[in-house]
């Protein structure tokens, strides 16, 4: 990504569903991104979609979401139980959930709960929609890189 209106998309698939993460430099807004977040369920699960409202997403809650799945595939490799409290960013635009799994060194899968804002039909209260499915390590591990090249780009625009 470069300080230009280029699109970067970062995808986490679940054996249940993909979250694709659209994200753009925000005009004049250093350490912030444009992002709509969109959910699909797979093909053989009917292949609904969900698209989030346009959002801001800052750096710090882009590498809140890398270190809150970091830190929950070390909590469950510790043999800890897997039921974290949910991730929500300052700008609501997703919520996620990690729940239990089994994961021993860097293999193993665990559940993952994922909810897109799609918007407020009362311009009050947010309405979500998401979906819940096994995710892999490596699957944790090929987002968080993805992630982690999307907040080095915003780091080198400061």
């Amino acid at each position: 990504m470069n300080a230009d209106t280029m699109t970067t998309r970062c995808t986490l698939e679940t054996e249940g569903y993909h979250v694709a993460f659209h994200l753009q430099q925000a005009p004049r807004q250093m350490g912030f991104v444009d992002g709509v977040i969109e959910l699909t369920l797979l093909p053989e699960l009917g292949g609904a979609s969900f698209r989030s409202a346009p959002t801001f997403l800052s750096a710090n809650d882009l590498q809140r979401l890398v270190t809150y799945l970091e830190e929950h595939v070390a909590h469950l490799r510790s043999g800890a139980n897997g039921n974290g409290f949910p991730l929500v960013p300052s700008e609501l635009g997703f919520q996620v959930a990690a729940l239990g799994g089994d994961v021993e060194a860097d293999e193993g899968e665990f559940t993952l709960r994922f909810l897109v804002n799609v918007g407020q039909p009362d311009g009050r209260s947010a309405t979500y929609a998401g979906a819940e499915a096994v995710v892999t390590v490596q699957q944790v591990r090929k987002f968080t890189a993805s992630l982690d090249a999307v907040l080095g780009a915003l780091a080198s625009t400061k």
